[in-house]
């Protein structure tokens, strides 16, 4: 767009308004850096918890881990499943 162009354009306080509207769009979608930090520190807690849950009982904890053999040992069958369920289930750890 020359220069031109974009004074013509911002004269349009119709163009200007929608301007104005989508970058405040755009900066309300930017999240910070804290953000992120509590967001992956609350992901991380909720997974520590799950997993002293399936610690905590025998059959979860005996179902995740053939799952687990399952996943290691069987890439064809790993592969038709999500790949964020297989990786969480791979980031298990039992007692």
């Amino acid at each position: 767009m020359d220069d031109m162009t974009w004074r013509n354009c911002m004269d349009s306080e119709i163009f200007r308004n929608y301007v104005f509207a989508e970058t405040a769009k755009e900066k309300a979608n930017i999240k910070s850096a804290e953000q992120i930090a509590d967001e992956n520190l609350e992901i991380m807690n909720n997974f520590e918890e799950f997993q002293n849950h399936v610690n905590g009982s025998l059959k979860l904890k005996d179902t995740f881990k053939k799952l687990q053999t399952l996943f290691l040992t069987n890439e064809k069958y790993a592969a038709t499943v999500d790949p964020l369920f297989v990786e969480g289930i791979l980031l298990l750890k039992f007692d």
